[in-house]
């Protein structure tokens, strides 16, 4: 691979990892609403509770993987 390639991949794994991330947190916010609107109405959330604490970890490794290459990205590129 190239310098560039190497540049634009890693740009390119930045950008994905943090839309994964912004994503995840969009369901998980959507879960929670939703279990708050059942609750408000005595109906069950169970799915909902199920998918919060199963997306949760999820959440935490997308943002972890976004952070180390952002990191990647600033020393590959320099700005450490």
């Amino acid at each position: 691979m190239t310098t560039q390639i190497i540049k634009e991949k890693i740009n390119q794994a930045t950008e994905l990892a943090d839309q994964l991330r912004k994503i995840m947190l969009e369901i998980n916010s959507a879960a929670c609403e939703e279990m708050t609107r059942k609750e408000k109405e005595s109906l069950s959330a169970t799915e909902e509770m199920l998918l919060s604490e199963m997306i949760a970890p999820s959440i935490r490794t997308a943002s972890e993987l976004h952070g180390r290459l952002t990191c990647l990205d600033n020393i590959y590129n320099g700005e450490a």
